[in-house]
């Protein structure tokens, strides 16, 4: 197979995934899914098409007299909301094998309807793919038999693109999305890993597990079930950030991979002082559920911290294990903080490469955070509000601590970089 990158002689294959909300479809004006079609179709189930249901030229008429096909995105969802309301389900909607680009259509059980890519071998047609879907979850897949230098590369990559894309969803957007308080912190499928994500990952490199959502949700992951077209193939996948975030992403692995090369300089995975957040499990043959209260570990990074006593780390660590931001849990969300609160505790002071006043910076960051915490611990907030003003404090410790640029840049790699997408 000839393809646009290889990684130590074997092809690098990549594809996409994107869902699209109903009222998003509706409002696109597009004409994405037309080799489609539903295995149960039919169109009385809208009685009148509308002119903005249909592609140009087509005139309104009954709805027994139309085509999927004369159907634009409007119509589709128009017709699909009608399916649900008759049946009470999604549709079974199938690709033409003409179709070069999609290779099926998934439904998620929140309801959207999620388009999947073909396989890529060439990032021309992963870019017109993500123009014509917009950038939702993107997998790049390898051969395994890598050195055991770059695996650990490899997992420092994973580890640092995962926190730069958080952290730099925190500096520039905030934790609130859609109104909704803390966002980033209970939306379930995207978060960040634990050191014992960075087990299984560095298990994968070994052998076929398959995902679970303790292993899949969180920023950028590493997968590999078997199922890439190889048993041997394993897998990037590029889950969160805006569509900046995610195309620095994964721009830098395609350009990791094509040269062998992780980061802007080489960085070992647990050859230094810098960690992740532990939570003290055995996971070399079993996931853990999704973690959905704040770990333990918390406390102990807290008192790490120059300046911190036990006490305090104690008094924090209460305070925010405490804090609720609802009392049950709303689809595809938790109601509490968990390893992503800790996230301001980190060393990252201890990673290669920073200059003085940069480590100064993260110090100071790191000792205003948990003052701020401390006096937040002692006003008696009810949980909720003690959430939002966590989360708050978490947002203002990321944007003075000013740390995705420099983990940006390792993760770019060296200066002049080919862009991809």
């Amino acid at each position: 197979m000839v393809a646009e990158i290889n990684h130590r002689g074997n092809p690098v294959m990549f594809g996409a995934e994107k869902e699209h909300k109903m009222s998003a479809l509706a409002s696109s004006g597009a004409d994405r899914l037309d080799l489609t079609q539903p295995t149960r179709w039919e169109p009385g189930l809208v009685a009148h098409y509308s002119a903005d249901m249909l592609d140009a030229g087509v005139a309104p008429k009954a709805g027994a007299a139309i085509t999927w096909q004369a159907l634009n995105d409007n119509g589709k969802q128009a017709w699909i909301t009608a399916y649900r309301a008759k049946y009470g389900g999604d549709p079974e909607i199938i690709v033409d094998a003409k179709d070069k680009k999609l290779d099926r259509i998934d439904w998620e059980h929140t309801g959207e309807l999620e388009v999947v890519s073909d396989v890529f071998t060439q990032t021309k047609d992963l870019s017109n793919w993500l123009k014509e879907h917009g950038w939702g979850h993107i997998t790049t897949s390898f051969m395994r038999g890598m050195p055991a230098q770059e695996r650990k590369e490899m997992l420092s990559f994973v580890a640092l693109a995962n926190l730069y894309v958080f952290t730099h969803g925190l500096e520039a957007r905030g934790a609130d999305v859609g109104g909704e308080k803390g966002w980033r912190f209970v939306i379930k499928p995207l978060g960040i890993p634990t050191e014992e994500h960075i087990k299984i990952f560095d298990g994968i490199f070994d052998k076929n597990r398959l995902a679970t959502a303790f292993s899949k949700h969180n920023q950028v992951n590493i997968r590999g079930s078997g199922k890439y077209g190889d048993p041997n193939r394993i897998a990037f996948e590029v889950r969160a950030g805006d569509s900046a975030d995610k195309a620095r992403v994964q721009n830098a692995i395609f350009n990791s991979l094509k040269e062998n090369k992780w980061g802007v300089a080489p960085f070992e995975w647990g050859t230094g002082k810098f960690r992740l957040v532990k939570l003290g499990l055995d996971v070399a043959n079993k996931d853990p559920n999704q973690v959905k209260s704040l770990p333990a570990d918390f406390r102990t990074l807290a008192a790490e911290i120059k300046g911190v006593d036990g006490a305090t780390a104690d008094r924090i660590y209460q305070f925010v294990s405490n804090a609720r931001f609802a009392d049950e849990a709303k689809n595809a969300r938790i109601t509490q903080f968990d390893q992503r609160a800790c996230i301001p505790l980190l060393a990252f002071g201890e990673l290669p490469g920073f200059d003085a006043p940069t480590k100064a910076r993260l110090e100071k960051a790191q000792q205003n955070f948990v003052r701020n915490l401390d006096g937040l611990a002692k006003q008696n907030l009810d949980p909720k509000a003690a959430a939002g003003a966590i989360s708050d404090a978490i947002v203002a410790w990321a944007k003075e601590a000013q740390i995705s640029d420099a983990l940006g840049r390792w993760i770019d790699g060296p200066p002049g970089r080919q862009k991809f997408v």
